[in-house]
């Protein structure tokens, strides 16, 4: 053996550096495995509290810890895996019907929870301080790390813009301010009809019937500043009523439906599957101005099995609208299609609505 051969020589040299990465890697195969046992734990006792049947053996849960381990660093508070695992789990998966039906990748969902909640354990790919007495040099990511939170704060603030109906130059959609036309509507809820002539209140219910259907379905701020103009304006002409003879009242279309909040009670009916027993839906249907425009309060009176397919079908799927979307931006319920893998329940909603209307109907 030759003592001088260069890879002997370099061992003494080199043995902190083998030592420190030795334990970074233990450290990872620490967090793989606390993540992957919280995860199947998480989902075995959700499945346990809510007497669902066991879905652990499908391994989905081991694949979700896995994913979400192999995204945080090794040096990570050990807590934090199992509180992502949670949130993955139990309000990503579970909460929304389970495999199969959340609406986002779990565990990338898990991931950004603990991004934003911790960006700085979660961008920290620096060696930890148990390792810096035999490690010398400590690598990080500072530059690549704020580029990924501020990317997170962007897709956030996306997010938000297309939630109020923004979106940039390129898709040439302006945000719409509703204020004006929101604010002359809650003055006209606050008057008394009967204190007023018959003609010069008629003229104003039609106006504020028209400002509901723009703040409703306008696409262009021209068309809520008109509404709210003319409502302001048929306002303004109003004239008190001094009790006498009045001119009979202009030829006003009379609605089809009463205003108001339906409750109803509807039989969901199982198809030719029999995947499950009929059981009553209830629901809370708001009209006004002969359209739908709220359905609320919705629950049936069967077992637990079924709240996965009432969610789906008011929730819809990646690829369709839930019903209860459909409806109210159509206002009524021509054309309303059914969801998949809840096809039933998507026709309950849709009969309850039908009962609503008949109900509402005028003699």
């Amino acid at each position: 053996m030759h003592f001088w051969n260069p890879k002997i020589l370099r061992m003494p040299y080199e043995m902190p550096y083998r030592l420190g990465e030795i334990r970074i890697r233990l450290g990872l195969l620490q967090v793989v495995v606390i993540t992957v046992a919280s995860s199947v734990f998480f989902e075995w006792i959700y499945d346990k509290l809510m007497h669902k049947k066991n879905t652990i053996t499908d391994f989905s849960a081991v694949v979700t810890g896995l994913l979400l381990a192999l995204n945080m660093p090794a040096s990570i508070p050990l807590w934090m895996p199992v509180l992502g695992s949670a949130f993955a789990i139990i309000v990503v998966k579970q909460l929304f019907g389970g495999l199969g039906q959340n609406f986002m990748n779990p565990a990338l969902a898990g991931r950004c929870f603990l991004m934003i909640s911790f960006a700085g354990k979660m961008t920290d790919f620096a060696v930890s301080d148990s390792f810096r007495g035999v490690v010398d040099t400590v690598s990080g990511a500072t530059y690549s790390s704020k580029g990924l939170i501020q990317a997170v704060k962007n897709a956030l603030e996306e997010a938000r813009r297309v939630t109020n109906g923004e979106t940039d130059d390129d898709n040439n959609v302006v945000q719409l301010n509703t204020e004006e036309v929101e604010k002359a509507i809650d003055a006209v809820n606050e008057l008394n009809g009967s204190d007023y002539t018959s003609a010069s209140w008629a003229v104003v219910k039609v106006r504020l019937k028209d400002a509901r259907k723009a703040l409703k379905n306008a696409t262009e701020q021209t068309q809520l500043d008109e509404a709210a103009a003319e409502l302001n304006q048929a306002v303004k002409e109003l004239r008190i009523s001094d009790g006498s003879n009045e001119a009979p009242e202009p030829d006003v279309p009379e609605s089809t439906y009463i205003d108001g909040e339906y409750p109803v009670t509807v039989l969901c009916l199982p198809d030719e599957d029999m995947d499950f027993v009929a059981y009553n839906l209830f629901s809370t249907v708001t009209i006004r101005d002969d359209e739908i425009v709220g359905i609320t309060n919705i629950y049936g009176d069967g077992g637990s099995d079924n709240d996965s397919y009432i969610r789906r079908a008011i929730n819809g799927t990646s690829s369709k609208a839930g019903v209860v979307d459909q409806i109210i931006k159509k206002g009524n319920l021509d054309g309303i299609d059914t969801v998949s893998r809840a096809t039933c329940t998507s026709q309950a909603i849709i009969d309850a609505c039908q009962q609503a209307l008949n109900n509402a109907k005028r003699q």
